[in-house]
């Protein structure tokens, strides 16, 4: 469109009641908005982390479209003023959503984060890379975590591969990085750290993966609630195999969305075992068996799924597009 026809949909955009700039994560920055009459639609977080409390914006018999940032328990949103005619927009979905009595739409803020900051992103794959796996247990120790990481030690797992678990273990090889936003990383005591005004765990380590072969994820939600995070996002859209310690039933929840995974090399029949810690041990001798194959012919195995979820994670309204089913057409043509 022409600049006079860009600047005159700006305008309207601006006018959205949308205060904590809810559509800038559902739609693409670089064009308008659509417009959605404030006098019959407003946009609202549930919940405020910085007040520690839920929202209560003002209805003035307006429809709320509801941002919700984390996986809240469908019987705390309950209580809240959510009405029928709201929309509830959620980051995770669980055995209980049909609970909500207005409509919703599933997407990651997370993901569209990893797609933000990595759009332009070129990784140098070579056939001789040094580590098989880039294994990120976490920031803050969990017992899981520290399962995880004591299983790694005790099958021999550590040295050839990267390794990061703060105040555990660190791999040399990502101290020696000179990359800022790896120095930064490795510094940091939480994964909410900014760099250039975004989160610093939204973005791809090339460092760390054009010399590794594949993931390896520890994502801490607990069993049955869906809830992908930057965790797996990066992998998606850094073009990897992954493997990792996911709720149960993870794997089914993300080929659900229309993404795939990897069965044809990897045993995934630990998606569906409900015991952690048993779940944990089969990750760990999964990773065992794999690092003892060629990862050029694993590879080879996976081009198009790596593909496929590569072409996803990329783009904007793929990532939205439950959102946008529904707000699309709530928007007031300008």
């Amino acid at each position: 469109m022409d600049t006079r026809e860009f600047n005159r949909r700006m305008k309207y955009a601006f006018m959205n009641d949308d205060p904590d700039g809810i559509l800038n994560r559902v739609y693409d920055t670089f064009d308008p908005h659509p417009y959605f009459d404030p006098k019959k639609i407003t946009f609202s977080m549930l919940y405020d982390f910085d007040q520690k409390q839920y929202t209560t914006p003002i209805r003035d018999n307006r429809i709320i479209v509801w941002d919700v940032c984390e996986g809240f328990n469908p019987d705390l949103v309950l209580k809240q003023d959510i009405r029928t005619e709201d929309i509830l927009i959620k980051v995770c979905n669980s055995p209980n959503d049909d609970l909500y009595k207005c409509r919703t739409a599933f997407y990651s803020y997370d993901w569209v984060g990893v797609q933000k900051v990595n759009r332009e992103i070129q990784l140098n794959y070579q056939n001789t890379r040094k580590y098989f796996a880039d294994i990120l247990i976490g920031k803050n120790p969990l017992p899981g975590r520290t399962i995880f990481y004591n299983l790694l030690v005790d099958n021999d797992l550590i040295k050839n591969n990267i390794v990061s678990y703060q105040d555990y273990y660190v791999s040399s090889f990502l101290k020696d990085s000179t990359d800022p936003k790896e120095k930064l990383f490795q510094k940091s005591r939480t994964s909410m750290e900014l760099f250039n005004g975004e989160w610093l765990s939204y973005y791809i380590q090339p460092f760390t993966y054009e010399n590794s072969w594949i993931s390896v994820i520890y994502e801490s939600r607990d069993s049955g609630v869906f809830f992908p995070t930057e965790k797996i996002g990066k992998p998606l859209r850094g073009g990897r195999i992954f493997l990792g310690v996911f709720p149960a039933h993870f794997l089914q929840g993300l080929r659900d969305l229309g993404l795939k995974t990897f069965s044809n090399i990897i045993d995934e029949s630990y998606d569906q075992i409900e015991d952690l810690e048993t779940r944990i041990a089969f990750v760990v001798e999964e990773l065992k068996r794999l690092s003892k194959l060629d990862p050029v012919y694993l590879y080879n195995q996976v081009q198009q799924e790596i593909e496929h979820n590569k072409k996803c994670m990329m783009d904007r309204e793929w990532l939205t597009r439950d959102v946008r089913m529904i707000l699309d057409p709530l928007a007031t043509p300008v």
